[in-house]
């Protein structure tokens, strides 16, 4: 997707010769604006998407979630500024500093993984945002995921249910994010308050949920924010045949007739949910849910059902499937926000940051997409990505893990391939941004492939550094040109 913006050294790009470097030069990186449209609609990327196109991709999403979040920053009076602008601008940009040590910093480092050959960086700081960052989202969904999975299947394994609860609201362009966050937390709690609710949770046998808000946003009804919920429900035979013969009738009603009834729905439950959701609505000041829209409930017999029922809620929804994965299952509907693209006329809060690579998008299409993504942040910062009813983790035996452990976890036995001199560095972030490029090289080609990169960015950035490009350089990096050349030596060949 982003490959094809990548400048190159010691010429211009011939837009004719689909960007090819006139001078015939190395390419280096850098996240053009002009690069081909985004996947949209439930396309799957093809089998021929590498790994470092991931790599460009995610990093090339970060770059404009930075961009985005820099210029919300400044666009506040200075007197209401925040010391620093949201931390998803630091992230695996800014060294770390070493604890107990003042004014110290950690090198940067690359290092990769023994099995998978995965490249990643070591020594940066890490910002735990997976609602800002791309980075961070994979890594804290990962580990989110494989949380909410071993719930799911230790709960299935001892017989009990899962249902699968979405509620929503009518919602207007008008309606701010903050305003209807506020509002919808206060209905989901009103929904699950008084005494109503409390003889459908007993009935049922409800032992808790996990629940994941998520938030689509279109031109002609605003921002969209739902709930995707998994409820446990303790076993009971009667109780079971009943669901699951309610949601057979469901399912054999859909495939004869093909009507919007929702396939494996529970129609009965669906029906006292949907009341006491309405009431819930109407007190928190939003308006009255239709029954075919306000509450969908779906269950499941075992896990592959689970996984097969929520992939056809995705196709239905037309949000892509996670390409590294051949179906999708109760943990990546609520966890896995990174990799869905919203269906035509809708975007997730990460394709605000894709249509900046959209070249049919003008630059003020672009920069509301910006500022759309920045209210987004805004809206939900203090929440967690995923809510778990109290005791439910500990019931399952599951760690407390924070989104800042996750993000920083490393899955697999690794080794360092090399450390890069801070000075050094300063030439992969303070123009362009080379990091995506850099792991790449590494993956490939190891040490020799990082000297041989770093070496090209610094004889292309000290070369220019009496033009336009010491302008752009980041404040932090500047210094670093007013150096003479020889000051640089000890540095060039350094591991």
């Amino acid at each position: 997707m982003f490959k094809n913006s990548i400048p190159c050294i010691g010429g211009d790009r011939n837009p004719g010769e689909g960007g090819k470097c006139l001078s015939g030069g190395p390419t280096l990186g850098n996240y053009a604006e002009s690069s081909s449209p985004p996947v949209r609609e439930g396309e799957i990327r093809s089998s021929a998407w590498s790994k470092s196109d991931a790599v460009i991709e995610r990093y090339a999403l970060q770059f404009m979630a930075r961009k985005a979040m820099l210029e919300h920053y400044y666009q506040q009076p200075k007197d209401d500024r925040p010391k620093r602008a949201h931390k998803v601008c630091a992230c695996r940009r800014e060294l770390r500093p070493i604890p107990g040590m003042q004014g110290k910093l950690y090198r940067p480092a690359i290092f990769q993984h023994k099995e998978t050959g995965g490249t990643f960086y070591g020594g940066h700081i890490i910002c735990a945002s997976p609602r800002a960052c791309p980075l961070c989202a994979q890594k804290v969904g990962e580990e989110r995921a494989q949380e909410i999975r071993t719930a799911v299947d230790s709960w299935m394994a001892a017989g009990g249910l899962v249902l699968f609860v979405t509620p929503t609201f009518p919602h207007y362009a008008q309606d701010s994010l903050s305003d209807l966050l506020d509002s919808f937390k206060s209905a989901l709690s009103a929904f699950r308050g008084g005494k109503s609710a409390m003889k459908i949770r007993d009935e049922l046998g409800y032992s808790g949920l996990i629940r994941a808000l998520e938030t689509t946003w279109g031109e002609k009804n605003g921002w969209h924010p739902h709930s995707h919920e998994l409820w446990f429900i303790r076993p009971g035979d009667d109780l079971r045949a009943s669901l699951i013969d309610s949601a057979k009738r469901s399912r054999l009603h859909y495939i004869e007739t093909g009507k919007r009834q929702t396939f494996g729905a529970i129609p009965h439950l669906q029906e006292k949910l949907w009341h006491l959701w309405t009431r819930a609505c109407i007190k928190s000041g939003l308006s009255a849910p239709s029954f075919e829209r306000g509450i969908r409930v779906e269950m499941a017999e075992n896990e592959e059902q689970t996984r097969s029922r929520l992939s056809e809620y995705l196709a239905k929804t037309g949000i892509e499937l996670d390409p590294s994965a051949p179906v999708w299952g109760a943990d990546d509907e609520l966890v896995r926000v990174h990799s869905k693209r919203g269906k035509a006329g809708r975007y997730t809060p990460f394709d605000f940051l894709r249509e900046q690579f959209n070249p049919e998008n003008t630059k003020q299409k672009k920069a509301r997409f910006r500022e759309l993504f920045a209210e987004f942040v805004g809206g939900y910062r203090g929440m967690a990505a995923v809510f778990w009813s109290r005791g439910l983790k500990a019931q399952f035996k599951i760690a407390e893990v924070s989104d800042q452990e996750a993000a920083e976890k490393i899955e697999e036995p690794s080794f360092r391939i090399a450390d890069i001199n801070a000075h050094r560095w300063a030439f992969v972030i303070g123009v362009d941004d080379h990091r995506a490029q850099l792991l790449n090289r590494a993956a490939d080609s190891g040490i020799s492939g990082v000297n041989a990169f770093l070496d090209e960015l610094l004889q292309r950035y000290y070369q220019d550094h009496c033009t336009d490009h010491f302008a752009r350089l980041a404040p932090d990096a500047r210094y670093l040109l007013s150096l003479p050349m020889s000051a640089f030596q000890p540095f060039i060949n350094d591991s």
